[in-house]
C-alpha cells in the first residue's frame, strides 16, 4: 500500500482533556495532527436509482409527449449495466458457476439474481462483443503466421476442449467437443481463417483453412515465444 495525498474521508479524534491533569484542552488550539491511513472497503449495498420521465401535453397541438428513458433502461424494474457488468466478471473472469455467483450477490449486495438472470446476461454481453470477436478474426486472418494450441476441460462432466488461435498480439479461444485434429476438418463455421502455422510442438506446418466457432478478447499470453520461433523459421513478415 502507498501513503495517498487525497483522501475520501477524513475521521478526527478530537483531545478535549489532558491526560495529566484534567483540565479541558476544548478551546485550545491543535499543534499539529498525526496522521494514519486505512485503505478500507465502503460498505456495500445496491443502489436503486429511479428514472423519471417527464410527460408533458402541448396545448398547441394538443399532442402528448414524453421524456426518453436511457437506452439501456428498457423494464420498470430491471438490473442495472455496473451490476450486469460484475455478473460476467465473476462468472468469466473468476470462472465462478451460476450458484456460486449468486451466492456472492446475496451475502455481499443482498441481491437475490436467478440462474436465468445470470445466463441471459452473459448472452447479452457476447452479443455485444460480437464486433470485436468480428475483428479479431478478420486480423488473425490477415497474419502471415498464426499460432494454434488446445488443451482440455470439462463440459457437464464431458471433455472438451479449449483451442486457441492468435498471433503475437491477438488471441481467440473457442471450445469445442472435438480436439484439434477432427476441429480443423470440419466445415462448419463461416469464418476462415488462412495462415502459415507454428504449433506448440516447434515445427511449422503449411498453410491451412480453419473453421472457428466462439471467441472472447484477450491479449496474447505467448506472444513472445510466437515471434521467438517465428524469427527462427523464417517467417516473420
Amino acid at each position: 500500500m502507498e501513503w495517498r495525498e487525497t483522501v475520501d474521508a477524513v475521521v478526527l479524534h478530537p483531545v478535549t482533556q489532558c491526560q495529566g491533569c484534567g483540565a479541558s484542552l476544548t478551546e485550545v488550539a491543535v499543534l499539529e495532527y498525526e496522521l494514519r491511513q486505512v485503505h478500507e472497503l465502503p460498505s456495500l449495498s445496491l443502489q436503486v436509482i429511479e428514472h423519471q420521465a417527464e410527460v408533458k401535453y402541448c396545448e398547441h397541438c394538443q399532442t402528448l409527449n414524453r421524456g426518453k428513458f436511457p437506452s439501456d433502461v428498457t423494464n420498470v424494474v430491471q438490473y442495472g449495466s455496473n451490476l450486469k457488468g460484475l455478473m460476467v466478471y465473476l462468472m468469466e473472469a473468476q470462472l465462478l458457476p451460476f450458484e456460486r455467483t449468486r451466492e456472492l450477490l446475496k451475502d455481499l449486495l443482498g441481491c437475490q439474481v436467478s440462474e436465468g438472470t445470470l445466463c441471459n446476461t452473459r448472452t447479452t454481453c457476447a452479443q455485444q462483443l460480437e464486433p470485436i470477436e468480428a475483428q479479431i478474426k478478420d486480423a488473425i486472418e490477415q497474419a502471415a503466421v498464426g499460432h494454434f494450441d488446445e488443451t482440455g476441460l470439462r463440459v457437464n462432466s464431458k471433455l472438451w476442449w479449449l483451442h486457441v488461435a492468435c498471433t503475437s498480439g491477438l488471441t481467440y479461444y473457442f471450445v469445442h467437443a472435438n480436439a484439434a485434429q477432427q476441429r480443423w476438418t470440419k466445415w462448419i463455421f463461416c469464418q476462415t481463417l488462412r495462415a502459415r502455422v507454428f504449433m506448440m510442438v516447434g515445427r511449422a506446418m503449411p498453410a491451412m483453412v480453419v473453421r472457428i466457432a466462439y471467441a472472447m478478447p484477450i491479449i496474447c499470453a505467448n506472444s513472445d515465444l510466437l515471434l521467438n520461433a517465428t524469427n527462427n523459421l523464417g517467417l516473420r513478415r
